[in-house]
């Protein structure tokens, strides 16, 4: 039964709410409707980050940190993304703009990373030509999914990697 429980999460956990419905009926175990909500909604903005829209995942962010009272790591890596998004779709006042009503509340704790984020104004025209194109590298995008899956995972009081797969990847090492 626990394992067909582990099974069961593993299917939802990985976005496959079919797959996990069906499992959960033929083996006769119940997963909660919020925790299948939950995984649901996550899988949700990560298709949207794949897409490069961070809107769902901003907002988010901003709902857990007025819920929980107090500021994610995730939320500055997504600002300051979405203000490369508006610098590189040529619009240098509105990315001025948003650094000022949303990253100055990071002053404190990333002044390093914001004064680059500012350097990039200088070459708005071009950033793939400038000292700062690495930040428009595909990998920032590949780091926020894992970063905002990790923190939904965490706010669901659920591990960050599957317990199946953990387990089947300690198994096979001791084979």
């Amino acid at each position: 039964k626990l394992l067909d429980q582990v099974i069961a999460n593993h299917f939802f956990r990985e976005g496959q709410p079919h797959l996990g419905q069906s499992f959960c009926e033929e083996a006769n175990v119940s997963v909660s409707q919020e925790l299948k909500q939950s995984f649901l909604d996550m899988h949700l903005v990560v298709r949207e980050l794949q897409n490069h829209n961070l809107m769902p995942a901003l907002e988010w962010v901003r709902k857990k940190a007025n819920s929980e009272g107090r500021v994610s790591p995730l939320e500055f890596k997504l600002h300051s993304m979405q203000f490369i998004h508006l610098l590189t779709a040529d619009s240098c006042k509105a990315a001025l703009e948003y650094v000022r009503l949303n990253l100055s509340k990071f002053a404190a704790t990333h002044i390093l990373e914001i004064r680059q984020l500012m350097g990039c104004l200088l070459y708005y025209k071009n950033i793939a030509r400038s000292p700062y194109k690495e930040l428009l590298s595909e990998t920032h995008w590949e780091d926020i999914q894992q970063s905002f899956v990790r923190e939904c995972c965490n706010t669901m009081g659920q591990a960050c990697e599957s317990p199946l797969l953990v387990t089947s990847a300690a198994g096979a090492l001791a084979i």
